[in-house]
């Protein structure tokens, strides 16, 4: 029991931010009255066809005549980026077969608040138990995915200044000249223009 209580007060911890969230985001959608029974004008589907329809119907006149064989490089340079840019499968990781936890819970159904102090049965403990371990299972997953998000922008940020620092021009020439008009007093660069 004692465990559950940790996981319990890990959990609670854990989702602080995200309940803090969702009750700012309530109270701020009452502040706009978004909940409130007003008649709104509803568009179906078939209306909102027409109505584009109808409005391409207008605006084809003014639109410019494109034969296809136009489009036929941008089609081509589509498909190659398309090629290029889908992921490959990596070989190296093993599948595993460990059901997602929020797929489990989903289909759990919503458990009764209690309130009665008692002694839970055995049952009732083993399930606790049950769920707690896969609610700490669930926040160590998040964390390993909070921490590569972070490593990978970490590494984005260090290529971009690589790439900043690359496509700056360096001339020697330039700096070259700038160095030596910093070192020399003004009033020997005015006598030397002369």
């Amino acid at each position: 029991m004692t465990g559950v209580d940790e996981a319990r007060a890990t959990w609670l911890a854990h989702t602080a931010a995200t309940r803090a969230a969702a009750q700012r985001a309530t109270a701020e959608l009452e502040a706009r009255r978004v909940n409130d029974d007003h008649d709104e004008q509803f568009v179906t589907a078939e209306e909102w066809l027409a109505a584009h329809d109808e409005h391409e119907r207008t605006e084809d006149p003014h639109r410019e005549i494109i034969d296809e064989a136009d489009l036929a490089d941008v089609t081509e340079q589509r498909a190659d980026d398309t090629r290029q840019a889908e992921p490959e499968p990596d070989t190296g990781t093993a599948e595993t077969a460990v059901p997602d936890v929020r797929d489990v819970a989903a289909a759990e159904p919503d458990r009764e608040p209690d309130d009665r102090v008692r002694v839970p049965s055995a049952d009732e403990t083993a399930k606790s138990v049950e769920h707690a371990q896969r609610a700490l299972a669930e926040m160590r997953a998040r964390r390993e995915a909070d921490q590569h998000h972070a490593e990978d922008e970490t590494r984005a940020e260090r290529i971009q200044r690589w790439h900043t620092d690359e496509a700056e021009p360096h001339e020697p020439e330039a700096d070259a000249g700038r160095d030596v008009a910093e070192r020399t007093p003004a009033l020997e660069m005015a006598a030397a223009d002369d």
